[in-house]
């Protein structure tokens, strides 16, 4: 249950990367926010670089929707293009945690689902006289009879549940009890 617990939280990371990094930046309403532009600049500029949106003039990026594009702006004034750098970070930051945590869920729901197939498997071949009936009570289940325990016991090195090394000493011990 912990493992999907840290699955559904990495997902949680991802989405979050992805509206601080990319959404809150294009909304209008943050359009002039200089909370913003710090919090977007540590992540983006070097020290000493402060970060500039403005709306941007690629035709391409335009087309999809991104109507801002970051600069860096040194203390000297030259302006570097963050575009590529803002995108690799918000959408590699939102994939890497979205795509981690979908194969664990995956891992773990097969690791659950084979435990499960081991449990049906086991239950399938174990001998019905090795079963535990509800019905019986415990103190029925140990006044068993000589041959009826050493019936049980072959039954069980037959189907193969027992190898002969542990057929044999518990054999011995059954026949030490008498």
């Amino acid at each position: 249950m912990l493992k999907f617990l840290f699955t559904i939280l990495l997902n949680v990371i991802g989405v979050c990367v992805l509206i601080a990094v990319i959404i809150v930046p294009m909304m209008p309403q943050f359009r002039n926010d200089k909370r913003v532009d710090s919090l977007l600049g540590t992540v983006l500029c070097s020290q000493g670089e402060r970060l500039v949106r403005e709306s941007s003039n690629n035709p391409i990026f335009s087309r999809v929707g991104i109507a801002m594009t970051p600069y860096c702006v040194t203390r000297s004034g030259q302006k570097h293009d963050m575009t590529m750098r803002w995108l690799l970070i918000g959408l590699g930051g939102f994939g890497a945690s979205m795509l981690f945590g979908i194969v664990l869920d995956i891992m773990l729901a097969l690791s659950l689902f084979r435990r499960a197939v081991v449990h049906i498997s086991v239950v399938r071949n174990t001998p019905p006289s090795f079963r535990t009936t509800p019905s019986m009570p415990p103190s029925e289940n140990l006044e068993l009879s000589l041959t009826d325990k050493l019936q049980r016991l072959d039954e069980a090195r037959k189907s193969g549940l027992i190898p002969k090394e542990d057929y044999d000493r518990l054999r011995q011990a059954i026949l030490e009890k008498m």
